[in-house]
């Protein structure tokens, strides 16, 4: 009867722990339904749907393969303080992720905002950056 009564939560405590594990992996979606994704938030963010819009993009934060269009979604969001508060380091961290991708509408939000920080050599050497790698 002993052996039971300690048996019994260890397998308890085993088992919740093998699930929570294997829901912090990321997710692998196909482009078809990450596209699925990204219509449903266009739809909810031309009806003005702010909340919805933004927690349809935070489906895709945990996916391994979310596209740069959303990295960028996400950091107008915070940039802009809809629906979260505003946040420019937020906003930021997903610009530059989206940029390293070689997002252009990305590249050029990182060089805005540090333009409006007062970060005035930074800023032209994105631009410069964005012209001479795309425009070029």
């Amino acid at each position: 009867m002993n052996f039971r009564l300690y048996f019994l939560p260890l397998v308890i405590v085993f088992f919740l722990s093998s699930c929570s594990s294997s829901s912090s992996e990321p997710l692998i979606l196909s482009e078809q339904q990450e596209k699925n994704i990204l219509n449903e938030y266009k739809g909810l963010l031309e009806k003005k749907k702010y909340e919805k819009a933004y927690k349809k993009l935070l489906t895709l934060e945990n996916v391994n393969n979310i596209s740069s269009y959303a990295k960028n979604e996400l950091g107008n969001f915070y940039e802009n303080g809809i629906y979260v508060d505003k946040n420019l380091d937020s906003a930021l961290k997903y610009y530059a992720e989206a940029g390293n991708e070689n997002y252009i509408p990305a590249i050029y939000n990182v060089g805005r905002v540090r333009l409006e920080q007062g970060y005035y050599t930074e800023a032209a050497s994105i631009f410069k950056e964005i012209e001479n790698r795309f425009l070029s």
